[in-house]
C-alpha cells in the first residue's frame, strides 16, 4: 500500500477548484451559444428577405455545440465534481466512524491527477464499494473486494478522515489489533457527496 502525503490544500484545489474551473467553462460556453441562438432568431424574425433554412442551419448548428458541452461537463468533470462540491461546507470536528466490508473497486471515469508522494507519481481516483455505499478514493492502490475498514467521515458529504485496516489478529492480551491502512491523507468521497480522509 502506497504512504500517500496529500495536504488539503493541495486536495482541495485538485478535487474542487480545478473541477470548479471546468464548471464554469461549460455554463459559460452554454450561456454563450445560446446568446449566439436568440440573437440568430430575433436577426431573422426582423429581415423578412433572409433565408429561413440559413438561420436554421446556423441554430441547429448552435444547440449541437450546446449538447457537445453537456455530454463533455458529464463524462469528464461530473465524476468528480458531484462528490467534491461538498467539500467547503464541512470540517472534521463532525467526523463519525463506523466500519464495512469492501465489496467493490472500479476506476473513476476520466480521474484527475494526483501527486500525493514525494517521487510525484500521478494516481487516478477509483470508486470504491464499502457495504451499501459507494465511496471515491483518490488511489485504490493495496485495496482489494473482501477487506474490512475502520474508517471515520463527515455525515454530510461523507467525507472520509481515516480508515484503517481491521484485522482478527490476537495481541498478548486478547485485543484485536489493526493494521494502519496508510499514512497520509488519501482521497475518499461517497455517492451524492465527497470524501475526503487522512489517515493518523
Amino acid at each position: 500500500m502506497i504512504q500517500p502525503d496529500f495536504p488539503m490544500d493541495e486536495y482541495y484545489a485538485a478535487a474542487f477548484e480545478g473541477e470548479l474551473v471546468g464548471v464554469i467553462v461549460c455554463i459559460v460556453a452554454i450561456l454563450f451559444v445560446l446568446y449566439k441562438v436568440i440573437k440568430t432568431l430575433c436577426i431573422t424574425m426582423a429581415a423578412r428577405n433572409s433565408s429561413k433554412f440559413d438561420a436554421l442551419f446556423e441554430i441547429l448548428f448552435h444547440l449541437l455545440s450546446v449538447a457537445y458541452v453537456v455530454v463533455f461537463f458529464f463524462t469528464i468533470i461530473w465524476p468528480t465534481f458531484r462528490y467534491s462540491m461538498y467539500l467547503p461546507f464541512e470540517t472534521e470536528e463532525h467526523a463519525i466512524v463506523e466500519q464495512g466490508t469492501i465489496t467493490n473497486i472500479s476506476p473513476v471515469p476520466y480521474s484527475p491527477k494526483f501527486n500525493i508522494d514525494s517521487e510525484k507519481k500521478p494516481y487516478f481516483a477509483s470508486y470504491v464499494k464499502i457495504e451499501e455505499t459507494q465511496y471515491y478514493f483518490l488511489t485504490a492502490d493495496g485495496l482489494t473486494p473482501g477487506m474490512s475498514v475502520e474508517f471515520s467521515y463527515l455525515p454530510r458529504s461523507r467525507m472520509v478522515l481515516s480508515c484503517r485496516i481491521v484485522e482478527d489478529n490476537k495481541t498478548g492480551d486478547g485485543l484485536t489489533q489493526g493494521t494502519v491502512l496508510a499514512q497520509g491523507p488519501v482521497l475518499c468521497v461517497a455517492r451524492n457527496s465527497s470524501v475526503f480522509f487522512e489517515n493518523d
